[in-house]
């Protein structure tokens, strides 16, 4: 949540997603491009260093598929609205659910 929580309002805007999954990259790697990585570790339970590792030969896609099987487990509309109550941010996921 707290990857997630400052980019909150960018992501409740999108309303495809294959641009809400463009989106969530551009804005987590906004502030480094190691959060991306982060991020994908937190929805795997696994250490950035192994993930870094395992990451290392395969191509960027392989990325792109372990955040989109992360957000299967741990929807980010929950991720969003678990950061408002926490007062994380100040938005909350849109009614519905689009994604």
């Amino acid at each position: 949540m707290k990857i997630v929580a400052p980019h909150a309002a960018a992501l409740v805007a999108v309303d495809a997603s294959v641009s809400l999954m463009r989106a969530l990259i551009h804005e987590v790697s906004k502030e480094s491009t190691i959060q991306v990585l982060r991020l994908a570790a937190l929805l795997h339970h696994r250490a950035v260093e192994d993930l870094a590792l395992e990451l290392k030969t395969e191509p960027g896609a392989k990325l792109v598929m372990l955040l989109a099987q992360g957000l299967a487990t741990n929807p980010l509309p929950e991720l969003v609205n678990g950061a408002y109550i926490l007062g994380l941010c100040e938005v909350r996921w849109p009614d519905g659910r689009r994604h």
